[in-house]
C-alpha cells in the first residue's frame, strides 16, 4: 500500500470522529482528487475516497509514468519569471464585502443579496435548478446528486456527482448521474431556470466517471477518469469529440473557446496546458498545474504542478494568451495556511478557501496583489471544512 493510500484511510477514520461534520472528509477528499488527477494512481478504493473538485492531477494508470499522450501541435511555452509572491494569510487583513457569488457554510446557503437559506444537509456544491436546487452530496464515502424543490425539500438523490457546469450566460447547467448495477451512467444538460422537464443526456460507459467541467460554444467539455482518462466535447446529439492530448480539464472559457487540460503526469508533478476544442495547445508549461479561467477568460488559476497534501500553498494568476505570471500568493515559510478551493468571483477578483492556524476562512485576491477576508472566521480541524462555493461559469 502507498504512502498516500495511508494517507487516505487515515484521514477518512479520522473524520468519523468528528461530531457535527458529516461531510467532514471532503476537504481532504477535494484535495485528494487533486493529487489524483495530477498523478493517475490507479487503485479504485483510493478513486471512490478521492471522488469530488479540482479541481479537478494523478498519477497515471501506468504505476507514475510519464503518459504518452501529449499535447498536440508545437505550443509555446510561457518565459516565466515568478513574481514577488504577496504572503497568503488570514492574519491582520481587512474584512472585505462577503463573496458575490452564493457559498455554503454547514448546512446554510448564504446568497449575494444577504439572504441565507437552512438546507436539509450539509453539500459540497449547489446550483439553482427549476426553482430549487441541485446539490452534491458525500454519505458514507458516496457522491450524490440531490435535487431540492423551491422549499428545500429532497426530491431525488441519485448516485453520481462531481460539480456542476453552467454555461457562461448561466442559461444551462450540466451534471452526472451514475448508474447502478452495471448500468451506464448519463451526462446531463438541462435549463435551470423554470419549470421545464426538457433535458439531453448521454450515456456513459459502465463504472466511469465523469465529471462535466464547463461550456463552450461546441458544447459541454467532460473528463472521465477509467482506465483510458480523456476529455471530450459533446453536443448532447448521441456523438462526442476527443481533446486530444488532453487526461484532465480543469476549466473552460466559453468567451475566448479556451480549456485548461492536464497532458502529462509523471512522479514529479504534470504539465498542463491552454488549447482550443481539438487540443491544439496556445501555450504549455509544466511550472504550474491549471485551474479555472476567469470569466471574461483573461486569466487562468496556476498552482503547484506536484500538488501534495490537503491543499496548495500558493496560488498565481496567470495570463491566459500566454501563460506569464501576473500575481502570485504564497504563504510564509513557517505558515501552516493551505488552500482548499478556488473560485472566480468575478473577473478580476478571486476567492479561496483557506485553513490557517485552526480557522477556515474565505478569502479574495486580484491581480494586483489585493488582499482581503471575506467570510467570518471558523475555527474547526482541517479536515472539518465548513464552506463551499457554489457553481460558476
Amino acid at each position: 500500500m502507498s504512502n498516500f493510500d495511508e494517507l487516505s484511510r487515515e484521514l477518512r477514520d479520522r473524520s468519523h470522529d468528528i461530531d457535527g461534520h458529516p461531510i467532514g472528509f471532503d476537504a481532504v477528499k477535494r484535495s485528494a482528487h487533486r493529487i489524483q488527477r495530477r498523478r493517475r494512481i490507479a487503485s479504485a478504493a483510493v478513486a471512490a475516497a478521492v471522488l469530488a473538485v479540482a479541481v479537478p492531477t494523478a498519477l497515471a494508470a501506468t504505476n507514475g509514468a510519464t503518459s504518452s499522450r501529449g499535447v498536440v501541435g508545437q505550443p509555446t511555452p510561457p518565459v516565466n519569471t515568478p513574481s514577488a509572491p504577496v504572503t497568503l494569510t488570514t492574519a491582520g487583513i481587512p474584512r472585505g464585502a462577503n463573496p458575490v457569488i452564493p457559498f455554503l457554510d454547514g448546512r446554510t446557503l448564504l446568497l449575494p443579496d444577504g439572504r441565507t437559506e437552512t438546507l436539509p444537509a450539509a453539500y459540497t456544491s449547489i446550483t439553482p435548478f427549476r426553482a430549487g436546487w441541485l446539490a452534491n452530496a458525500f454519505t458514507h464515502g458516496e457522491l450524490s446528486v440531490v435535487q431540492l424543490d423551491a422549499d428545500n425539500r429532497v426530491i431525488s438523490n441519485r448516485p453520481g456527482g462531481d460539480g456542476f457546469a453552467l454555461s457562461g450566460d448561466r442559461v444551462m447547467v450540466s451534471w452526472f448521474v451514475a448508474g447502478t448495477n452495471g448500468q451506464p451512467g448519463h451526462l446531463f444538460q438541462g435549463l435551470p431556470s423554470g419549470m421545464s422537464e426538457g433535458q439531453a443526456s448521454l450515456e456513459t460507459p459502465p463504472g466511469v466517471q465523469i465529471r462535466p467541467v464547463g461550456f463552450t460554444d461546441d458544447g459541454v467539455v467532460y473528463e472521465s477518469d477509467g482506465t483510458d482518462p480523456e476529455v471530450r466535447i459533446t453536443q448532447f446529439d448521441g456523438h462526442s469529440s476527443v481533446i486530444r492530448g488532453a487526461l484532465a480539464a480543469s476549466g473552460v472559457s466559453q468567451v475566448i473557446g479556451r480549456i485548461a487540460v492536464q497532458t502529462e503526469s509523471t512522479d514529479r508533478g504534470s504539465c498542463w496546458a491552454v488549447v482550443d476544442a481539438e487540443g491544439t495547445p496556445d501555450w504549455s508549461t509544466c511550472d504550474y498545474s491549471l485551474g479555472r479561467l476567469s470569466p471574461d477568460g483573461k486569466y487562468v488559476v496556476g498552482t503547484d504542478p506536484y500538488g501534495d497534501g490537503l491543499g496548495a500553498s500558493w496560488v498565481a494568476v496567470l495570463d491566459a494568451s500566454d501563460g506569464h505570471e501576473v500575481a502570485r500568493y504564497a504563504r510564509a515559510d513557517n505558515g501552516s495556511l493551505f488552500i482548499a478551493d478556488l473560485a472566480w468571483e468575478d473577473d478580476t477578483h478571486l476567492l479561496a478557501v483557506v485553513w490557517e492556524n485552526g480557522e477556515w476562512s474565505v478569502v479574495r485576491m486580484d491581480p494586483d496583489g489585493g488582499l482581503q477576508e471575506a467570510s467570518k472566521a471558523l475555527a474547526a480541524d482541517e479536515t472539518s471544512r465548513p464552506f463551499w462555493f457554489a457553481a460558476t461559469p
